[in-house]
């Protein structure tokens, strides 16, 4: 202020805040297509878990993705399975602010950053 000869209309001060939040997610799905007896042997699933993922797989609106014929066995049908399913999240959180300082008439720039 003082290089400006007291006059506060050729001092300007700026201060920009500025907040950042973000999220992060995956997921993580092992999952396949398997037969009743994969599913028996493989995942040692009892009869009424592999009857209700039959079911699930079989009803008419999940039927053409959630179950497919057996390249090799015509006959034998295999039921996408989720066995298991993870989940990590991260947020972060940042704040800052920043101080412009504009001397008008001589044209001067000053500044101060400061992370909060």
């Amino acid at each position: 202020m003082n290089e400006c000869g007291g006059d506060k209309a050729a001092f300007v001060k700026l201060v920009t805040k500025r907040h950042k939040r973000s999220r992060k997610g995956t997921f993580r799905v092992k999952a396949g297509f398997y037969t009743p007896a994969q599913m028996k042997d493989t995942l040692n699933y009892t009869p009424q878990r592999i009857a209700a993922i039959v079911k699930y797989c079989s009803a008419q609106h999940r039927k053409h993705d959630r179950r497919e014929k057996d390249k090799y066995e015509k006959g034998l049908w295999k039921y996408w399975v989720e066995e298991n399913m993870l989940a990590e999240f991260e947020a972060c959180s940042e704040d800052e602010s920043i101080e412009e300082s504009t001397n008008v008439s001589r044209g001067k720039v000053a500044r101060q950053g400061a992370r909060l």
